[in-house]
């Protein structure tokens, strides 16, 4: 369950669709939005590099499952128009859980195969500034859908 009521975002590991399920405030229909995160967007005009540090001994236990440290630093530059962008997470992830870290956070390439429980975002202009993401619950039952979303499946 995401932050508005009534909004729910299924994610299929296996294909790499998520789903987007939400009422849209100005007509209060239901909608769906489907985003394929296995597809990489057209790469051949960036240099993308990755830097991936693993502390081990940095752990936390999260929802029962036994977490390490991994920091991820993913630098594009644009050859043709010559700027850089950089994203640095740091993750506390598992590998008791099959929930790549590539369906949850926005990296081009597919560079660790780990679930991530916390995720920070780190805002790199300013150091006291990052978003905090973290698991707040995890099933392994079957989550149904409400009947109204049911419908746009068809």
């Amino acid at each position: 369950q995401n932050q508005r009521q009534d909004e729910f975002i299924r994610i299929i590991p296996k294909s790499g669709i998520m789903q987007h399920f939400y009422i849209d405030e100005k007509t209060k229909e239901e909608k769906l939005s489907e985003f394929n995160l296995h597809h990489n967007p057209d790469s051949s005009n960036w240099l993308i590099t990755y830097k991936i540090e693993e502390f081990k001994n940095d752990r936390k236990t999260i929802l029962a499952y036994d977490c390490f440290k991994i920091i991820i630093q993913q630098t594009r530059i644009n050859k043709n128009e010559d700027y850089e962008i950089i994203n640095k997470y740091e993750l506390y992830v598992t590998n008791e859980l099959y929930l790549p870290v590539r369906l949850v956070i926005p990296l081009w390439e597919p560079v660790i195969e780990l679930c991530a429980l916390e995720i920070k975002t780190l805002n790199l202009e300013n150091n006291n500034s990052y978003k905090l993401q973290r698991a707040i619950e995890i099933t392994k039952d079957k989550i149904e859908l409400p009947d109204k979303y049911l419908k746009l499946l068809d």
